[in-house]
C-alpha cells in the first residue's frame, strides 16, 4: 500500500495568475547541505526525479488554507502551492514549517501580513496626543467633552 498522507501536486503561479500543475509527488522535509537548512522536498511519484527543493525560510510568509493546501512565495513572482491528498500530510507538513519558523502550527499564517492600510493607521496612532487638563472632579466635564470632540 502506497503512503497517500503525503501526496501531493506541486504548483506554481504563472505570468497570468493561474496555476501551473508542475506534477505529484510525495513530499517530505529533511536538512539539505546545499541550500543549508531544513527543506521541502517533492520526489515525482512516476520517476522520483525531484518536483521541488525548497528551503523553509524562517522570514517567509507561508499560509495554510482548508485544511490540504500550503501556498507561499519563493521569490518576487513566484508562488508555489502544495495541494495534499490527505488533511494528515498537510498537518505534519506544517508543524515542520512552522518548528522551523518557532510558529504556533495552530495558526493558518506563519508571519503577520501588515497592509498599508494598517501601517497607516498606526501612523496616525503615533501622532501627538491630544493634551488634557488635569484630572480633578472640578473639571471632569471639561476632560469629557475633550473626550468625545476628538
Amino acid at each position: 500500500m502506497t503512503d497517500t498522507r503525503r501526496r501531493v501536486k506541486v504548483y506554481t503561479l504563472n505570468e497570468d495568475r493561474q496555476w501551473d500543475d508542475r506534477g505529484t509527488g510525495h513530499v517530505s522535509s529533511g536538512y539539505v547541505e546545499r541550500l543549508k537548512g531544513m527543506s521541502l522536498l517533492v520526489r515525482a511519484e512516476s520517476d522520483g526525479s525531484l518536483l521541488l527543493e525548497s528551503k523553509i525560510n524562517p522570514n517567509t510568509a507561508y499560509q495554510k488554507q482548508q485544511d490540504t493546501l500550503i501556498v507561499w512565495s519563493e521569490a518576487e513572482n513566484y508562488d508555489l502551492a502544495l495541494s495534499f491528498q490527505e488533511k494528515a500530510g498537510c498537518d505534519e507538513i506544517w508543524e515542520k514549517i512552522c518548528q522551523v519558523q518557532g510558529k504556533d502550527p495552530s495558526v493558518d499564517i506563519t508571519q503577520d501580513l501588515v497592509d498599508e492600510s494598517e501601517e497607516e493607521r498606526f501612523d496616525d496612532m503615533s501622532s501627538p496626543g491630544l493634551e488634557l487638563p488635569s484630572c480633578e472632579l472640578s473639571r471632569l466635564e471639561e476632560v469629557a467633552e475633550l473626550v468625545a470632540s476628538s
